[in-house]
Formats: C-alpha cells, structure tokens, sequence
C-alpha cells in the first residue's frame, strides 16, 4: 500500500477549490491500494470542516489529523510521515494537481532505491501552464543514475522537489526527526537517499505545481550558468557582492550535510574542495575556474557538449580580462 502523507493549512480559499483539485487527483489514480492521510497545521479557517465533510465521511481511504498548535510546514510533514501507515509513501502539497498515472509510474521507476522523484510543470493559480517545468527552473537538462554525479549537484542545488517524491516508508521514517540546519525536508531526503540505496529521477511531469501568491516556496524560470557567465565576462563585482549572503547560507548547508552519518570520505572530501571553491570565487580567485572545469558536469547537468566548452571557455576568458583590468586599475 502506498500511504499518501498531504500537510494542509488554511485551504479553503477560492472556496477550497485548490484542495479539493488536490485531493481528487488523489483519490482517482490509477494506482488503488493507497490511503491519505492528512495533517492539518491548526488552521483557522474551515479547512477540517471541508476535508471531514468531503472526503473523510465518504472514503474510508482519507484521514484527518488536525494539530492543536501550530508546528510549521515541516515538522507538520515529519508528523504526517510518522502516521502513514503504508510499505510505500508519497508526500503532497495542498494545492498541487497530481496526474492519473503519478504513483503507478512513480512506483515502476522506484525498483531498489529509497526515493524517486519527478518533474513537474509550473502552472498559474487557474492551472494553465506558464511555459516551462520544474526542471527548466532549476537549470538542468537530465539526472544521471550515477549517484556520485547526483550527490555533487545536491551540494549545488536541490532538485528534488518534495511534492514529486515516493519513498519507501521505512527510509522515511529513519529520517526524521529532520535536523533543525535544514530548511527544507526534501533537501534531506535526497542527500539521505543518496547515500543510502539511492534516488532516482523520472522525467516527465507527473504534477502541475500551481504558482500562486499564497504559497509558501515559489520556483521561477532561472539560469545560473548563463547569469553567472555574464557576470564573471561582464566583471561585475555588484553581482558576487550581491551573493556574499548566498554563499555563507551555502558554507552553512556544507557544515550540515558533514554531519549526515552516512556521508564517506571521498564526498567529505569533495565538500571540502566545493567550500574552498565558494570561498575563493567571491574574489575570482583563478584557481576556482579549474575546480568549476573539473566538476563541470555536477554544475551543470546538461547533455550538450558544445555548450559545455562555450561555459568553459567563456569563465576562462572572463576571469582572465577580469584580472587584467583589476591590474590596470591597480596601476
């Protein structure tokens, strides 16, 4: 049985539209033997009364928890994993739509490893497409099955997006209580899973993640690598000053994934080398070009080895005219 664990709070706008949306996609998969559980974070609107009335009185598969405070997005998801009750559990938002075929393909891709997520299609509150996926905004073009590759692109950027995520419910549980260094659950479970049994990536859209005011995360359309080859070509120091702040929250996370159990020596040591990196790239040190070069693919994975030399060669040639004008003004 796969145990759906869905966290709400306050989710009766649009008179509970988004829920209700939410749930039903839900409840009709393609994949039957499941249950949802929900875990209300205290909310003060009629959010229990819509979800008791709607579903929990009518389909046995649904039940409702409601919390007497208010424990926070987080710890309301570690509550709701802990009363799953499933081999297998999915965790959801409250105002996602989930496509038919979602757990069954979820649960194909899963095979012997601890997680598998998925893309997903960034949909405005009506539930239109706004044009580009998950993936587009994290600036990735696949998801390699080497867990190596995957574990250095974690250090860079998180692209597992909780709402997406299938897990064995035995790896779930080990998980939490999630340590307080990391802001977000679905960050520590991908580096938990792939230091684990691994994780795996299914690449199609299995959710419109609806992009509204009210939510508590937003994605937006974003490119690192073309951002940061403007400002090294550019040499706008504004942008590296601008991201000092990014980059110590950065040194934070690495002083907090050292502290996973599961973590090895060669990972602890590739930590080490991406902190080094950090610290010396706010001063365009060059020896942060040839780090970047020889962990090009965990930067940035993308399939297309053209562009891949023209990012190179474009940091090379950036830092080299940038140091050469800092010699001139320095004269």
């Amino acid at each position: 049985m796969i145990s759906v664990a869905m966290t709400t709070y306050n989710g009766c706008a649009h008179e509970g539209l988004y829920l209700r949306q939410q749930i039903d996609s839900i409840l009709n998969q393609t994949y039957c033997d499941i249950e949802l559980v929900i875990c209300d974070d205290n909310s003060t609107d009629e959010t229990c009364d819509f979800i008791q009335k709607n579903y929990c009185d009518k389909d046995s598969r649904v039940t409702l928890y409601k919390n007497e405070k208010n424990l926070g997005f987080m710890k309301n998801f570690e509550k709701a994993i802990t009363l799953c009750n499933g081999e297998f559990i999915a965790l959801s938002d409250q105002d996602d739509i989930w496509e038919s075929w979602k757990l069954e393909e979820s649960m194909k891709c899963l095979k012997n490893y601890d997680l598998v997520c998925s893309n997903a299609l960034i949909v405005d509150e009506n539930a239109k497409s706004l044009g580009y996926t998950m993936k587009d905004s994290g600036g990735y073009k696949y998801v390699p099955e080497n867990q190596s590759l995957i574990f250095k692109f974690l250090m860079y950027k998180n692209f597992v997006q909780g709402a997406t995520i299938l897990a064995r419910s035995e790896f779930l549980k080990k998980c939490v209580p999630i340590p307080a260094e990391y802001l977000y659950h679905d960050y520590y479970f991908a580096i938990k899973a792939c230091l684990g049994n691994g994780l795996a990536f299914l690449d199609k859209c299995s959710l419109l993640y609806r992009h509204h005011p009210s939510q508590l995360t937003k994605n937006e359309k974003d490119s690192f690598s073309s951002e940061l080859s403007r400002a090294v070509a550019a040499r706008d120091k504004s942008w590296f000053d601008k991201n000092k702040k990014n980059t110590d929250e950065k040194l934070e996370f690495l002083a907090a994934v050292e502290k996973v159990p599961e973590l090895g020596e060669k990972n602890r040591a590739y930590i080490q080398q991406y902190r080094n990196y950090l610290l010396r790239m706010l001063d365009k040190d060059f020896s942060t070009v040839l780090f970047f070069c020889k962990n090009y693919q965990a930067f940035f994975l993308d399939k297309n080895p053209a562009k891949k030399l023209i990012r190179i060669a474009r940091r090379f040639l950036g830092v080299i005219r940038w140091k050469i004008s800092a010699r001139r003004q320095a004269s």
